[in-house]
């Protein structure tokens, strides 16, 4: 009232400044095959951060980059998952354990989905993943 800002300005003003509650996640793998499916999944479940492949995204990825290039993009999406409590990672047993190398192991939860070298997609069922959501961000 002294300075004259209407109530309901001030209630939505405070209102954007709340803390998020639970952890913020970050999901990442593949080579997914229903990764439509999986993204939306996690866009409805509120994951902040989602970047999921086909076999065929994976290596275009790669192959479409310089070393250097290659290098910097890994090393940026590197950087910005260690900004999240909790990354789900889907992938091989071998990246797995190289992930859990790069950050730290007790900020990754991890779903296997088969050994190195993996070759073909893997169809992920969003039933699991949708309990592992939920169940990482009470």
């Amino acid at each position: 009232d002294l300075i004259g800002i209407d109530r309901t300005l001030v209630s939505r003003l405070e209102n954007l400044g709340e803390v998020r509650k639970g952890s913020r996640l970050a999901l990442t793998g593949f080579p997914i095959s229903n990764k439509e499916e999986i993204e939306d999944l996690a866009h409805r479940e509120g994951i902040d951060f989602v970047l999921v492949m086909t076999d065929a995204e994976r290596w275009q990825f790669a192959e479409t980059r310089s070393g250097v290039r290659l290098a910097n993009d890994m090393m940026i999406m590197l950087s910005e998952l260690r900004d999240f409590d909790t990354v789900i990672f889907l992938g091989s047993d071998m990246r797995i354990k190289l992930i859990e190398s790069i950050l730290d192991p007790g900020m990754v939860f991890s779903i296997e989905l088969g050994k190195s070298p993996m070759k073909q997609d893997v169809y992920v069922d969003p039933g699991m993943l949708q309990n592992a959501i939920r169940s990482l961000m009470q």
